[in-house]
């Protein structure tokens, strides 16, 4: 078929004016399209025949244009990378984003867990800011050492307190440091 075509560009070329194509028995005739183009339709299928000096050119058009898409192709290759790379790294930015905010969330529920266990410990713990004091002190009155009941009141680190004892009695006001 190529051979074919071959030698009717070249009898085209020519300048015949009435060609006709046989394929086996069969005779299929060639119409002429105007510049020294023909077209002819086998199996339903219209084909162009064009002048050799046309085809060459449009080979040539065919190559410049397969070339400029290949370094078409590698040029947006790089670019495709970096939009591909550009968003794997916005899906990490946001799964982190997310983990972050869930951390955050988990944080702040411990820590207001953790200030209620410690407010319930103190409580039942008994750690109120008041406390009443009681024990037996000695006093020494003279040269006398005598025994007193002492009672006392405490306000967070503020004590006060009353010994008081036969024929002897004293108060003492005293501040509580921790160690």
């Amino acid at each position: 078929m190529k051979l074919l075509l071959s030698l009717l560009m070249i009898v085209a070329s020519c300048g015949a004016q009435e060609l006709v194509l046989c394929r086996g028995t069969e005779r299929i005739p060639l119409r002429p399209a105007g510049d020294g183009r023909w077209t002819v339709t086998m199996d339903s299928v219209a084909y162009f025949i064009l002048p050799k000096s046309e085809l060459t050119d449009v080979a040539r058009e065919a190559e410049i244009v397969s070339a400029k898409a290949g370094l078409s192709d590698r040029t947006t290759a790089p670019a495709d990378t970096l939009l591909r790379r550009i968003g794997d790294f916005r899906r990490a930015v946001e799964m982190y984003s997310s983990a972050n905010m869930e951390l955050t969330r988990s944080g702040e529920q411990l820590t207001i867990a953790a200030m209620d266990a410690y407010r319930e410990a103190r409580f039942l713990a008994g750690a109120n800011p008041f406390s009443v004091l009681t024990g037996v002190s000695l006093l020494r009155v003279g040269s006398d050492v005598r025994a007193a009941a002492s009672f006392g009141v405490v306000y967070r680190s503020l004590v006060g307190q009353a010994h008081v004892g036969p024929d002897a009695g004293a108060l003492t006001l005293s501040w509580r440091w921790g160690l």
